[in-house]
């Protein structure tokens, strides 16, 4: 564990709308770095559609949001988050 992780955290929420006013769900990851990732990044997934494309005999499933995408965000937040200070990364879902 480093020595700053027992400060750091990930919030996240989904809210109702498109504003901050109604939240639907809301959980807050500590611990590792690596398991505050794999928390926001599953939050996530399990807040946005997940749509299928049938082409032929073949099913693909595909989220709305590239799985890619959404790990490159919360990776940039975490890394770029200035943990000298007492805040914390947020990650938000909205209806849109």
């Amino acid at each position: 564990m480093g020595k700053h992780d027992n400060f750091s955290k990930i919030q996240c929420a989904r809210f109702k709308g498109v504003e901050r006013v109604h939240f639907i769900d809301k959980k807050d990851f500590d611990g590792t770095f690596l398991s505050q990732v794999e928390g926001a990044y599953n939050f996530v997934l399990e807040h946005i559609n997940l749509g299928v494309e049938i082409k032929g005999l073949y099913r693909k499933e595909q989220y709305e949001l590239p799985e890619a995408i959404i790990r490159e965000l919360i990776l940039n937040a975490v890394i770029h988050c200035n943990y000298m200070m007492s805040s914390c990364v947020q990650v938000a879902v909205y209806d849109d």
